[in-house]
């Protein structure tokens, strides 16, 4: 069971935008993403209603519509951020769990603050994770430590993240670029230390942070997926 082959791993996108990767693609400028997809399929998804990010990972993560899976918008019904905890039904890492399979899932979103499971959990969100423990178990922190922005770093992403006003586009980008390698290498690095580990997911916001701020310097979005 540790052969590599037996293990899947999903790696999500935040805000990936198909009308610009694919020419990229055809183009010949994204040839990782290229030679990945070689071997996959492509499918637009439908997503839920409403169409926002909370209830539609509150549905991939259950399988289940929002009026079953307790999170119907970014608000929970005590008005504050929805969150793993607002979720009423069991979750794909809790089916694996119980199957005895080991899982890493990191960066997905609603899930600041994580929950324990078995394996490691890195919650998602940037802006919560400050502050905060954002790893479950919390033994596990320095196996994933950087994976969100320790303090004093990045302080051109923080500028953005705080005020929601862009003024440096190319700092922006280079300091997103810096910290999408280092999510891979600690995913990787995670990845490769546990082979008995079978199951990965690493859900990328930083995908989503550039589209939403840049989105009108293609050409800045095409360095982070390069």
């Amino acid at each position: 069971m540790s052969d590599s082959r037996n293990r899947l791993v999903i790696i999500g996108l935040g805000g990936a935008d198909w009308r610009l990767i694919g020419p990229w693609i055809q183009q010949k400028r994204l040839p990782t993403l290229a030679g990945l997809l070689e071997k996959a399929v492509i499918s637009d998804l439908t997503s839920t209603i409403p169409p926002t990010a909370s209830p539609a990972m509150a549905s991939f993560f259950t399988g289940l519509r929002p009026d079953s899976t307790g999170v119907v918008s970014a608000l929970n019904s005590e008005g504050s951020a929805a969150s793993l905890a607002d979720i009423t039904a069991p979750c794909l890492w809790d089916y694996l769990g119980s199957s005895g399979v080991i899982g890493n899932y990191l960066g997905l979103g609603l899930t600041c603050p994580p929950r324990k499971v078995r394996g490691t959990m890195v919650g998602g969100d940037m802006s919560r994770a400050q502050g905060q423990e954002y790893v479950a178990p919390a033994e596990d922190m320095l196996s994933v430590q950087g994976f969100f922005p320790e303090s004093g770093e990045f302080q051109r992403l923080h500028q953005v993240l705080q005020s929601g006003r862009i003024r440096d586009q190319r700092g922006f980008i280079e300091d997103l670029i810096t910290l999408t390698q280092r999510q891979f290498d600690i995913f990787q690095r995670l990845f490769e230390r546990e082979p008995s580990r079978l199951f990965s997911m690493l859900w990328l916001e930083n995908t989503d942070l550039l589209q939403r701020y840049c989105w009108s310097a293609p050409d800045l979005i095409l360095e982070l997926y390069q």
